[in-house]
Formats: structure tokens, C-alpha cells, sequence
């Protein structure tokens, strides 16, 4: 758990770095000379890494039909795995639907506010640093609390980021509000979304448990950012700011409801 919280530790501050680099580049080279550089680093450096730096391991075996790997599991402990699976993908598909789509409008999200332009970059660049803030709390932290606490007090705090930030209407003080509170929820969640099957699985099965996860995830991920462009664009910031508030109690209610299952302590 400590390495995966290292791990997001240095990821926590890709948008601070690349939200300016880009606008700096896009002003200098374009968006297609800006693909063309941002591909060229894919394929020079991202792609070698992967390919020579990484040590080689083979993975364990297990089953590879069921999330637990102990085929003697009783059906009633195979069905709370599969509501445990359900739980863990709606918290984090909710919670990163908003996160992951909010991330790459947000900038647009404070110019409906009427925010200037080069305050709206200055605004979502500052998102990074909070979400390094959360996420070394959280690896500071190291065991005195595990994933799923993690998550549900990341989840608690997405809804009054939200409505900070509605009820503000883009006032300066919602604006800052909602960065830190938004910041907080998201890093933390992040971690918590690495770290938070290892709470009801066992190591040997968090691979599994992780992969069975990858597909629903990368798809909600992946439709956020097009699906809240189109909301703005179309419907404005309230009825934005609404549906997100709508997911993120939905997340919250799925934190709570795993919380609830959390097994029971040895001894």
C-alpha cells in the first residue's frame, strides 16, 4: 500500500506541469505541433522505459474465474465478493466520472463563471498541488488507516466541493473553496482507489481483483470529459455542477454500504 501511495505521490502533479506546458506550447508550436511533440515523448521515452526498465516478473496463478482465487469458497462468500467487486467499481466510477471529467473542463468550467482565461489556467493548475497535499497525508499516514477510510472521507467531501462552487456561481471564494475540496477528495480517492481492494482481498488476489475493475472504470474515465463538454456547452454550469452532485452522492452511498461490509478484525 505504501508503494502504490508513493507511486501517486509523482502523478499527483502531472496537470500543475502539463496544463501550462501545453498552453505554452500550443501558443508556440499549435495543436497538431503539440500532438506531434507530446507523441514523440510516448514513443522516446514513455515506450523504452516500458519495454528495458521494467523488471521482468511472471505473475502468480490463480483462478481466473471468479475475483477470489480459493475455489472452495462457500456460494454465499463468492456472492459477497461479486457485491464487494460491484460496491468498489460504483464508488470509483462515480466519484472518477467527476474527477477524471471535470479534470479536463474545468478550466471551461470557471470561464462560464466569467472567470478570465489566464485565471481559470492558474486555477485548474493549482488542482495538482492540492492533490499532492492529499495524497502525502494519506502515505504519511502509513497504516493507521487503510483504503476504504480513505475513500469514504474522499467521498464525503466531493458534495460540498460541489455545491461551494453552485451556490457560489463562481465567486472567488466558491472558486477557492471548491479547489481545495475538490483537490482533497480527488487525490485521495485516487489512492484509495489503488489501495481500497486490499481491505477485502488478499495480495495474491488484488491483481485479479484490480483487472476485473480496469474495464468499467476506463470506460466511465473515458466518456466524463466529452460527456461534461457536451453538458456545458449545452446546458450550462448548473445543470453541470447538478448531474455531478447527483454522482457523487451516488459514490458516497456506495463508500458507505462497503464500509458496512468491511471485514471483521482477527482476534
Amino acid at each position: 500500500r505504501r508503494a502504490i501511495g508513493a507511486q501517486m505521490l509523482a502523478m499527483a502533479l502531472a496537470p500543475t506541469i502539463a496544463w501550462p506546458v501545453t498552453t505554452f506550447c500550443e501558443a508556440a508550436l499549435g495543436w497538431r505541433g503539440t500532438f506531434v511533440l507530446y507523441g514523440a515523448v510516448m514513443l522516446l521515452v514513455c515506450a523504452p522505459l516500458h519495454f528495458f526498465a521494467l523488471p521482468r516478473r511472471e505473475p502468480p496463478k490463480r483462478n481466473p474465474r471468479v475475483p477470489n482465487s480459493n475455489r472452495s469458497a462457500s456460494p454465499a462468500a463468492v456472492r459477497r465478493q461479486w457485491r464487494v467487486v460491484a460496491l468498489i467499481t460504483a464508488a470509483v466510477a462515480l466519484n472518477g466520472f467527476v474527477t477524471w471529467g471535470f479534470q479536463l473542463v474545468v478550466i471551461d468550467l470557471f470561464r462560464s463563471f466569467a472567470v478570465p482565461g489566464y485565471l481559470a489556467v492558474g486555477f485548474g493548475s493549482a488542482i495538482g498541488f492540492i492533490q499532492l497535499s492529499a495524497r502525502l497525508f494519506d502515505f504519511l499516514g502509513g497504516n493507521r488507516w487503510d483504503g476504504l477510510t480513505t475513500g469514504l472521507v474522499a467521498a464525503a467531501i466531493m458534495p460540498p466541493a460541489l455545491l461551494a462552487l453552485a451556490l457560489g456561481e463562481g465567486a472567488e471564494w466558491s472558486i477557492i473553496l471548491f479547489l481545495v475540496l475538490y483537490g482533497l477528495s480527488s487525490g485521495a480517492m485516487s489512492v484509495s482507489r489503488a489501495t481500497m481492494p486490499l481491505v477485502f482481498f488478499s495480495s495474491a488476489e488484488y491483481g485479479a481483483v484490480v483487472a476485473r475493475l480496469g474495464l468499467p472504470l476506463n470506460l466511465a474515465f473515458a466518456a466524463a470529459p466529452p460527456f461534461f463538454s457536451f453538458l456545458l456547452g449545452e446546458a450550462g454550469n448548473r445543470w453541470t455542477l447538478a448531474f455531478a452532485l447527483l454522482c457523487s452522492l451516488g459514490a458516497l452511498a456506495s463508500m458507505a454500504l462497503l464500509s458496512r461490509m468491511r471485514p471483521a478484525k482477527p482476534g
